[in-house]
């Protein structure tokens, strides 16, 4: 794997999983402030950020394969994201939690910055190497399986 997506790669898992720290965080702020306090609800929430937490791991594990659409969808979501929260105010976390809004920033310039490396030239190299060879095997499956086997 080419230097810049494995960088790419290891900053949006670092994005990811400093995402899900703040989702607990933030459901826990909300819980301590009597918002959430009815268990029902607090699960009911953590069932709706549960599909999207899911998507973007598997776009994650789709960009590690190489896949040039996930890694577009990636783009084109996260920046449909960004925009959402600024008007929204949603980067405003719960003043309950000191670290809430640095782990945001943290996880959030992971995800920026590890997406930028992944649309530096050789990445896209890379890309489309997968998709080359994914050409490839749906043309000739046997030649290039012999090809790949050091045939």
């Amino acid at each position: 794997m080419i230097k810049n997506v494995k960088i790419g790669i290891n900053l949006l898992w670092i994005g990811f999983f400093g995402g899900l720290i703040i989702q607990n965080l933030y459901f826990w702020s909300l819980s301590s402030e009597g918002v959430l306090f009815d268990p029902f609800i607090f699960i009911l929430s953590c069932l709706f950020v549960l599909p999207i937490n899911i998507y973007e791991l598997w776009l994650i594990l789709k960009i590690r394969r190489g896949r040039n659409w996930a890694r577009w969808t990636f783009l084109i979501t996260h920046i449909i994201s960004y925009l959402i929260s600024i008007f929204t105010g949603l980067f405003d976390g719960p003043k309950t939690n000191f670290y809430f809004e640095e782990i945001h920033f943290a996880a959030s310039l992971c995800s920026m910055i590890g997406t930028i490396f992944l649309f530096t030239p050789s990445a896209k190299q890379f890309f489309n190497r997968s998709k080359t060879s994914e050409l490839m095997l749906e043309n000739n499956p046997v030649k290039t399986l012999a090809t790949d086997a050091g045939a």
